[in-house]
């Protein structure tokens, strides 16, 4: 995933990515919600694991966990150009 995702950020330093930049990658990728939310979870794990590794400066802010939180949600698979969302099952007797 990262490798295919990273593009605009790819060669940035970690410690020098602002909040602005982070939003505008994960805002770029809007129309795929999901794939959002995976790529902002996985940066932000990774961010994580750098700070408690001590590859990045103490004072560096992890974005990835603060930007759109709650934000990138799915609007449900989409069926013959019909999005389906959510479908309840009950048991009949």
């Amino acid at each position: 995933m990262f490798k295919a995702m990273l593009g605009p950020i790819a060669d940035m330093r970690a410690a020098s990515v602002t909040r602005a930049q982070a939003f505008d990658f994960l805002e770029s990728y809007r129309s795929t919600p999901m794939l959002a939310a995976r790529l902002r979870m996985e940066l932000g794990s990774a961010w994580h694991y750098a700070l408690d590794a001590g590859r990045l400066p103490e004072d560096s802010a992890n974005w990835w966990k603060e930007v759109l939180r709650g934000r990138l949600k799915s609007k449900g698979r989409k069926v013959e150009g019909k999005y389906t969302g959510t479908q309840k099952r009950v048991l009949i007797d």
